[in-house]
């Protein structure tokens, strides 16, 4: 479970430009943006849960 919790705190704080494989937001597609912002809450939501939980 730790391994899972540190993998997935390491994937929110690398920037989402980085994690999208994107050069630029110029020719990326509002709803292709939409769901990588979408993806990145959603980790964020379990992390805190997860984190809730243990504590």
């Amino acid at each position: 479970m730790e391994a899972q919790i540190n993998q997935r705190r390491d994937i929110l704080t690398t920037p989402l430009s980085e994690v999208t494989d994107e050069l630029s937001a110029y020719d990326q597609h509002p709803s292709d943006a939409a769901s990588d912002t979408f993806e990145r809450e959603k980790e964020l939501g379990w992390l805190n849960m997860v984190q809730a939980e243990l504590d």
